[in-house]
C-alpha cells in the first residue's frame, strides 16, 4: 500500500510547485517519506524564506528502519474537547512540556535578556495556558509570576500543571475573563503575553488594565497576531478566522501601536516577526517527525494529521500576506500628575 494512503493522509491538493505546497500538502508529503527509511530527516533543510528542501546525494541507511508489528490507529478524537489529552500529547510533543505555542522553551529564553528580571521582580503573564512559561520564567531568572488565563479548559489544565511543577506560589494560573477581570494595580515589574490577546473582544479595557498593573519604569512585551493594515481581512485569513474555536479579534498592527502609545507608556517601535515566527512552526514539525519511527506515527497519525491541518489553515493565512504577526515593547511613565 501507499505510504502516504497507508497513513491517512490526503494527497495534497493544488498545482502548486514543489517549493510552494501548502503547509498541509508539505508535512503530509514528510509524514509519508518518513514512513520511507530511505529519506532521513536529518537531510531536510529551511531556506531563508521558510521553504524545505531535501539534499540531494542522500545516501540510504545501512539498517533501514524494520516493519513495526500491526497497528491499530486510535480513530478520531471523539472527546469534544478543544485541548484533549490527545491533541496535548502531539502538541506538547510539538512544542515542549507545559507549551501550546511555537518555539516553546527557547522562545521564551530568548526574551529574558530583553526583560532583564530578577528573583526581586513580579511579572504578570496574560496567557499562562499550561504553566510552561510561567515555569520557564522562574526556573530561568527567580521572577515572581501571577499567570491569567481565560480558556477554561487551559485553565483547568493549568491548575493541575501548576501543582505537578511544584509552582503554586512562583507561578500560579488563575481563570480570568481579558477584559473584565481587573490586575492589581501599580504591582508589577513586567508584563508578557505571547500570541494570546487576539481572541479578546474588548482589547483597549485589557490594554489598560495591563498599563495600571505596572509600576513606573515597569515593562510590557507582547506578540500577537495582526491584520498587515486597516483593509478588511483576505480570504485565507477569513478561512483561519472561521476555524477557531474562539473567535480572533484582530486589530491592524499600527492601530494598536497607536493605542498602546495613548496610554501612559513609552512605546518602542514594533517589530514584525512572521518570518521568524513561520520558521519556528516549520522546526518545530521537523523536530516533532525527526522523533517519530513509523509504529509510533502511525498509532497516532490521526491526532498528527488533525493537528497539522489546524496549523496549515493558519499558515495559509501568513503566507497569504493577509496575516502577522507583530512584537510591541514599552516602558511604564511616571503616571500623569492630575491638574489642581
Amino acid at each position: 500500500m501507499d505510504s502516504k494512503a497507508e497513513l491517512g493522509v490526503p494527497p495534497a491538493s493544488g498545482a502548486l510547485p514543489a517549493n510552494k505546497l501548502s503547509f498541509v500538502g508539505k508535512f503530509a508529503r514528510l509524514c509519508a517519506r518518513r514512513l520511507d527509511p530511505y529519506y532521513d530527516i536529518r537531510h531536510l533543510k529551511i531556506d531563508e524564506a521558510g521553504d524545505t528542501h531535501w539534499l540531494e546525494n542522500i545516501a540510504e541507511p545501512e539498517a533501514p528502519e524494520p516493519e513495526p508489528a500491526e497497528v491499530v490507529p486510535q480513530g478520531p478524537d471523539t472527546s469534544g474537547l478543544v485541548w484533549s489529552s490527545r491533541r496535548l500529547n502531539v502538541v506538547e510533543q510539538l512544542w515542549g512540556d507545559g507549551y501550546i505555542m511555537p518555539g516553546g522553551e527557547e522562545f521564551v529564553k530568548e526574551h529574558l535578556p530583553m526583560l532583564a528580571l530578577t528573583e526581586k521582580m513580579s511579572l504578570l503573564l496574560v496567557g499562562a495556558s499550561l504553566c510552561g512559561i510561567g515555569r520557564t520564567l522562574v526556573d530561568e531568572t527567580g521572577v515572581w509570576v501571577t499567570g491569567y488565563e481565560d480558556n477554561e479548559e487551559l485553565a483547568a489544565l493549568g491548575k493541575e500543571r501548576e501543582v505537578l511543577y511544584a509552582m503554586q506560589r512562583r507561578a500560579p494560573v488563575n481563570k480570568a475573563k481579558y477584559g473584565e477581570t481587573e490586575f492589581k494595580k501599580k504591582s508589577f515589574d513586567a508584563v508578557l503575553s505571547l500570541e494570546r490577546i487576539y481572541t479578546v473582544e474588548n482589547k483597549k479595557e485589557l490594554f489598560a488594565q495591563m498599563v495600571d498593573g505596572m509600576r513606573t519604569d515597569g515593562e510590557l512585551l507582547y506578540t500577537d497576531f495582526v491584520l498587515p493594515d486597516t483593509n478588511p481581512p483576505n480570504d485565507a485569513v477569513k478561512a483561519w478566522i472561521a476555524a477557531q474555536p474562539v473567535t480572533p479579534h484582530l486589530w491592524p498592527g499600527e492601530v494598536t501601536q497607536a493605542y498602546l502609545a495613548s496610554l501612559n507608556v513609552d512605546a518602542r517601535p514594533l517589530t514584525d516577526i512572521t518570518r521568524a515566527y513561520r520558521n519556528r512552526v516549520l522546526v518545530g514539525w521537523l523536530n516533532f517527525l525527526s522523533t517519530m519511527n513509523k509504529e509510533r506515527l502511525l498509532k497516532i497519525a490521526d491526532d498528527v494529521i488533525a493537528e497539522c491541518e489546524r496549523w496549515a489553515v493558519l499558515m495559509n493565512a501568513i503566507d497569504s500576506g493577509g496575516l502577522k504577526v507583530y512584537q510591541y515593547h514599552a516602558f511604564k511613565l511616571m503616571d500623569r500628575k492630575k491638574p489642581q
